[in-house]
């Protein structure tokens, strides 16, 4: 069995047809997905992008001891096991956060390709052109630099398939065509949209915001959306709308080449994300803080989506509580490759076909929580996919009924403080099956303590 993963950074699970959008275009996507498994309940755990991403190629919680920076060396990852049985590994990837500064995330893999030019990534130089950001300086704050780098990178491009999912699609199809006869192949292809900044060409975003005439904010500060007019606000995300539809166009470009190489009959494709943004909801804009008011990881981050075809699975949706760990022995059980004693996760290989009603009671999604790693600070999440219980650093308990109150407006912990301990307990449990060190554990505990 061949596999390919294909992952959308910031990728809102509520902006895909699949998942119930109705006003966002994305037909390859969602033709994916009726020919799939879509798994209805799929948490992320560590937070954000490296943190996430080491989760999936590790198959373990790797809050508890780390955070953002290179994948730890002594880990057993996901690559490595496929290279080592025989598999032809490849990661195709335009995230410049993966491969800059030592990250290691290509170890394991027999190639890589990083298609360069992402946000921060420091490509290109132009001395004799000076680039401005186009409005005021505190409409970006930290990100202003980061801009200001992108546009340096982007300066020169002018046609559609010049733009990151583009080529980094492209490169991967050229890929499939030069390998596709390989006995057995995995292929790892990340994409850094629609995460920020996001300038997809004109006519997406003339898709979702036709008449705008104001200020075009791309990479606008994370902060209290309030410093944006409503208008602002709207625009923004229509422009990350217009990435969307854009990821969109490119996975179904590959996802023809695919079908034109007969690849579909012998190859499981992975399609997910690492976590979502705010655009208004809860009053903020962006993913977390970068100041000392820790943001929660509410539903618009924390619940993503995961789309698994299999050739010879029928279409399905499936509400069991899956994380990112799930991954990596889902797809080693797949390949028949033993799952490595390291790994915390579950496999969900019966569970696509029908075989398997449970995977876990709880699911947690945080930041590092481990006192000497560099991390972004959130508050934590815990859910069972009906309730949601948010907590942490000193700020009151919330609980949420997501059955009633999926945009987790009315905080229902005062009166419902017993399903709060049990989601609690819960996870807890789950955390010392594992091993989890026990300075996490009492600092999970503080936090719950504090809040109520």
């Amino acid at each position: 069995m061949n596999v390919i993963v294909i992952v959308s950074d910031s990728l809102r699970r509520d902006r895909l047809g699949c998942y119930g959008c109705d006003w966002i275009s994305t037909p390859h996507i969602d033709d994916l997905a009726s020919k799939s498994v879509v798994f209805d309940k799929y948490y992320i755990a560590s937070f954000p992008t490296l943190p996430y991403r080491a989760d999936v190629f590790t198959g373990r919680y790797t809050f508890a001891y780390y955070g953002w920076g290179p994948l730890p060396r002594s880990e057993k990852v996901l690559s490595e096991c496929l290279s080592q049985s025989g598999y032809l590994t490849q990661l195709i990837t335009d995230v410049p956060h993966m491969m800059n500064e030592g990250r290691y995330y290509e170890r394991g893999f027999n190639g890589w390709e990083w298609i360069r030019g992402q946000t921060l990534d420091k490509y290109q130089t132009v001395a004799n052109c000076q680039v401005r950001l186009p409005y005021d300086e505190s409409l970006y704050r930290r990100n202003g630099e980061l801009y200001r780098q992108h546009l340096r990178n982007t300066l020169f491009r002018h046609t559609e398939e010049e733009y990151f999912p583009a080529k980094t699609i492209r490169t991967a199809s050229r890929w499939l065509e030069y390998n596709y006869k390989t006995d057995r192949f995995f292929l790892w292809i990340d994409l850094f949209d629609p995460h920020e900044p996001w300038d997809p060409p004109q006519w997406y975003v003339d898709r979702y915001d036709p008449e705008y005439s104001g200020r075009i904010i791309p990479h606008p500060d994370y902060n209290e959306c309030s410093f944006l007019s409503e208008e602002e606000l709207k625009h923004c995300h229509a422009l990350y709308c217009g990435e969307v539809t854009l990821v969109d166009r490119w996975v179904g470009y590959i996802l023809q080449k695919i079908e034109e190489l007969g690849l579909m009959k012998n190859t499981c494709i992975l399609f997910l994300s690492d976590h979502g943004f705010y655009f208004g909801e809860h009053g903020k804009i962006g993913k977390h803080t970068i100041r000392d008011d820790p943001w929660a990881l509410y539903e618009e981050i924390a619940h993503i989506p995961l789309i698994v075809y299999h050739p010879h699975v029928a279409h399905k949706r499936i509400d069991l509580l899956v994380q990112p760990q799930d991954i990596m022995p889902t797809i080693l059980e797949m390949c028949n490759i033993r799952i490595p004693d390291t790994v915390q996760g579950k496999s969900l290989f019966r569970a696509l076909s029908g075989g398997q009603t449970a995977i876990r009671k709880a699911a947690i999604s945080t930041g590092a929580l481990h006192k000497e790693l560099p991390s972004v600070e959130t508050r934590i999440l815990v859910t069972d996919g009906e309730w949601s219980l948010v907590f942490g650093h000193q700020e009151e308990n919330e609980l949420y009924d997501l059955r009633i109150d999926s945009k987790q407006e009315n905080n229902l912990y005062s009166k419902n403080q017993n399903v709060a301990d049990t989601l609690y307990r819960n996870i807890i449990a789950s955390l010392k099956s594992i091993h989890c060190p026990g300075e996490v554990i009492d600092k999970i505990d503080t936090y719950y303590i504090q809040g109520r």
